[in-house]
């Protein structure tokens, strides 16, 4: 029997990971696994040395999300592109505040993301 595939959700303190986290386990509480990483609060919970782990143990990542910070979303996109060469059948989103989507359309446009 093989584990339940993962949602992986990247976040930043003070945004809205603590309710996009509790929505995800109730909408989720069976089928997947939720793993939130906080990479600016914790230097060794570095998401993308995570997902490389995951994939040395032939684990399954079902989406991957990117709480995007600031202003740019540049960071957001270069994380889910390196994303997709681990993981090229996970589906990909990246949540952003930006007022200015251009970034994001052109990564949708490159198949970097599938949602934004």
């Amino acid at each position: 029997m093989h584990p339940e595939p993962i949602i992986f959700l990247v976040s930043h303190p003070g945004q809205t990971s603590g309710s996009l986290e509790e929505i995800l386990r109730q909408r989720y509480v069976e089928g997947y696994r939720i793993v939130v990483t906080f990479p600016d609060s914790d230097p060794l919970s570095d998401p993308l040395s995570i997902l490389h782990q995951y994939r040395e143990q032939s684990e399954q990542i079902a989406l991957v999300i990117y709480e995007q910070r600031g202003e740019s979303d540049e960071q957001g996109i270069a994380f889910l592109d390196d994303t997709k060469r681990l993981y090229p059948h996970s589906r990909r989103l990246l949540l952003t505040e930006s007022p200015d989507p251009k970034a994001a359309v052109m990564a949708v446009n490159r198949t970097v993301i599938d949602y934004y």
